[in-house]
């Protein structure tokens, strides 16, 4: 249930105030519905309260999330079929879904059109339709004038225009985005009775394979350490005696697990792109992995890999019984690393982080923003250690590899 007051987002109107609640007579049946105020003009929809968040209705974005669409604007990849009735469809589609990421790539790629070839007037009816759902947000998140919002969207284009031709004349190389790793190692390995990262697997500690993986993997510019005060020189003499020449700093976690990724990611090089954050458990990550996370992660704003459940996934309440077994095709085991937009996963994190959220993985931060995941595929061997029998698969592992 929504409040008066409340600022919200309805996919097919876009975002606007709840001014009031009432209650209408229909078939003769009362049903209440909050009444919409949109900043456009002022216009007023009725929204029904019973199911109102079925059809996507929605608090609007944090103003983190509303600066990411606004930032990554320019950067949305437009490849539209060249069939009109696919086409509106596709668009469609992407409105109604109620994903404002969604609804700026439908934006960009309809004024793309309409510079490119014109329009139709059903596809120009549909941008006007777009571009205020997408503004309305805009404008109610950042606190801004719809003026403004319309000025940065028309200079982005302008933008794409310029660069369209100079790409064509000069077929500049694209520049790499920078992306620095945040190693998490600041657990209390409870369940393993001793401390993993520094346990010796295959004549090194944890944490030394941990971190030579991203040592050796070139999409990587900066690597920084996040483990507990009383570990802070022992780790940094790891990165010394291991040639962990990328590593810049080390330092101090905090109580949670979202404390110790904020702790991490705040100290990165400004000239960061990029941060993909890994748990130092999990040492058999490969630089492929590694580089194929941070490549998704350049048209992506949080990427995550994942391996396919193998057994049956079923759902228990309190009690243990069994309340759903979910399909397991549609199961994912995520992993680390997951890699995200530098500036989006620091407001994610700060956010958890003051309102004392739990949670176990960086992605569920940028959940809490708006932001949505790209899965891609993980790898089997890219297992955590987190018992004993953990740790004698990952040396079988090893073994099995040649590598020791």
């Amino acid at each position: 249930m929504f409040a008066v007051g409340d600022y919200i987002a309805h996919p097919m109107h876009g975002a606007g105030v709840i001014d009031s609640l009432i209650t209408k007579k229909i078939n003769g049946a009362e049903r209440e519905y909050y009444v919409l105020r949109l900043p456009s003009e002022g216009m007023r929809v009725l929204v029904p309260v019973l199911g109102c968040e079925d059809i996507g209705v929605r608090p609007i974005i944090e103003s983190s999330g509303a600066k990411a669409v606004l930032d990554t604007f320019s950067d949305i990849e437009v490849s539209l079929t060249q069939n009109w009735n696919k086409r509106y469809r596709e668009n469609m589609v992407k409105i109604k879904s109620g994903d404002l990421y969604e609804v700026a790539s439908v934006v960009k790629g309809l004024m793309c059109r309409d510079k490119e070839r014109g329009l139709s007037s059903g596809e120009r009816k549909m941008l006007r339709s777009a571009k205020q759902i997408l503004i309305s947000e805009l404008v109610i998140s950042l606190d801004v004038s719809s003026a403004q919002i319309e000025s940065i969207l028309d200079a982005a284009m302008a933008l794409e225009v310029c660069m369209s031709v100079f790409n064509k004349i000069f077929k500049p190389k694209s520049t790499r985005r920078r992306c620095a790793a945040v190693i998490v190692a600041a657990g209390n390995s409870s369940r393993m009775g001793r401390d993993k990262i520094l346990i010796d697997l295959g004549g090194i500690p944890v944490i030394a394979r941990t971190l030579l993986a991203f040592e050796q993997t070139e999409a990587i510019d900066e690597i920084l350490v996040v483990t507990k005060l009383d570990k802070l020189q022992e780790i940094a003499d790891i990165c010394s005696k291991y040639g962990i020449s990328k590593a810049s700093k080390v330092v101090c976690g905090g109580r949670t697990r979202a404390e110790s990724a904020l702790a991490g990611v705040s100290q990165v090089g400004e000239d960061i792109d990029i941060i993909a954050i890994h748990d130092a458990a999990r040492p058999l990550v490969s630089s492929s992995l590694i580089e194929r996370v941070i490549l998704a992660a350049e048209t992506n704003l949080a990427v995550a890999p994942a391996v396919k459940a193998t057994d049956t996934v079923r759902i228990l309440n309190a009690k243990g019984v069994v309340q759903q077994t979910p399909n397991r095709e549609y199961v994912a085991l995520i992993q680390t690393p997951q890699a995200f937009s530098a500036d989006i996963i620091k407001g994610a994190l700060t956010k958890a982080v003051e309102k004392q959220l739990h949670i176990t993985d960086d992605c569920s931060a940028e959940e809490l923003v708006g932001v949505k995941v790209c899965v891609i595929d993980g790898e089997p061997d890219n297992i955590k250690l987190t018992t004993s029998r953990d740790v004698y698969l990952a040396a079988k592992i090893l073994s099995d590899k040649g590598v020791l």
